[in-house]
């Protein structure tokens, strides 16, 4: 329930953010100053609320109380979190600061980032299932509850298909607020049979953080070292999905505590350094059949409760493979549930058949083995 609520919060103020965006715009500067101070009231660390009420109390003449509102963010951020505000709130107040006239281009709408900002994580998928504890944790892992004097990581264990990269991405969208300069996103491929060097992760992070490409030092520590000296005073969220062992992890850290990192990997990786993991497990059986709902529908899943429950109990509550076998049923309107039912039960070839385009729980069960 409480992942359920922050999804629905967050929804509801980057709409009333757009919206502000709108009307300023238009010049209804008195409109927005008058109907976004409730919400920076209840939200007074939300960066994209406060930058729109000093940009509206500001274009009314305002000033002072534009920078009493910048003040009063600065505080509460050194006090709460032991950071500064963000490049973008801060060159806001710079601009009040010379009487420049504030530009809409000043202000990101939804989906724009300002300059060398990375945003680098995969997209979150819509039909995201369950999970509510977990994600609720993780994020106050990731927000509320993150130390402010040290980096905070957050880590999600668990076997191939149960879901961690979904998770994992899932919430790092429900957090992104909370890191204005940047979120990156690497692979690291750790259960297949070559994982992905840390240098070469950090020669991309460092061209996404506005590094050239001819800047990019060939020695992996000073690279490591760019990376850090990067992100120093910056509040980005780093996701490392898929990580094979603290070796590969370690180089890609930042040294900041402004910053965060969100692990994914088969198993705990314990010698990382402050790492709080949560375990996931498959899913019980009511969260599978909502999961087979979402992707095959609703309906058809609620016209044969029998047979949706023998579905998820043949895959054994395996989000991967009930994704796949909704999928598959997705794939044959006409198909009925007690068909698949019967094809999942000839339990030689249940591997072949729980497989659709790209997704299959074959590979991925062989990759947790050879791990």
């Amino acid at each position: 329930m409480e992942a359920a609520r922050a999804r629905l919060v967050e929804r509801r103020l980057t709409a009333v953010e757009d919206l502000a965006d709108l009307e300023l715009e238009l010049g209804r500067a008195e409109v927005v100053a008058a109907e976004i101070a409730p919400l920076v009231d209840a939200h007074p660390m939300r960066e994209r609320l406060r930058v729109r009420q000093m940009t509206a109390l500001y274009r009314t003449g305002r000033q002072v109380e534009a920078l009493q509102s910048y003040r009063v963010y600065r505080n509460l951020l050194a006090e709460y979190e032991g950071l500064d505000p963000g490049r973008e709130i801060a060159e806001l107040e710079r601009m009040i600061l010379r009487a420049d006239p504030v530009p809409a281009a000043a202000m990101p709408t939804a989906g724009e980032h300002a300059p060398a900002a990375p945003a680098l994580l995969p997209p979150d998928i819509p039909d995201f299932t369950g999970r509510d504890g977990p994600a609720g944790e993780l994020h106050h892992l990731l927000t509320a509850g993150r130390p402010s004097s040290a980096l905070a990581v957050a880590g999600v264990a668990g076997m191939g298909g149960v879901g961690k990269t979904t998770l994992a991405v899932h919430v790092a969208h429900l957090a992104s607020s909370a890191y204005p300069d940047g979120q990156l996103y690497a692979n690291l491929r750790g259960a297949e049979a070559v994982a992905l060097d840390p240098s070469d992760v950090l020669a991309r992070f460092l061209r996404a953080l506005g590094v050239d490409a001819r800047a990019i030092p060939n020695d992996p520590v000073e690279r490591a070292e760019l990376y850090r000296t990067r992100l120093a005073g910056r509040r980005v969220l780093v996701v490392l999905d898929n990580a094979a062992s603290e070796e590969q992890v370690r180089p890609l850290l930042p040294g900041a505590a402004s910053c965060a990192v969100l692990l994914t990997s088969r198993a705990r990786l314990t010698g990382v350094e402050g790492a709080r993991w949560i375990d996931l497990d498959v899913f019980a059986r009511a969260e599978a059949i909502k999961l087979l709902g979402r992707v095959a529908g609703d309906a058809r899943v609620a016209a044969e409760p029998d047979e949706a429950a023998a579905i998820v109990r043949l895959c054994g509550g395996l989000p991967l493979a009930v994704r796949v076998a909704g999928a598959r049923l997705t794939a044959r309107p006409t198909w009925r549930l007690a068909h698949l039912s019967r094809m999942l039960r000839d339990e030689r070839r249940r591997l072949d058949r729980l497989a659709t385009g790209d997704l299959e729980v074959r590979a991925s069960l062989a990759l947790s083995y050879e791990g």
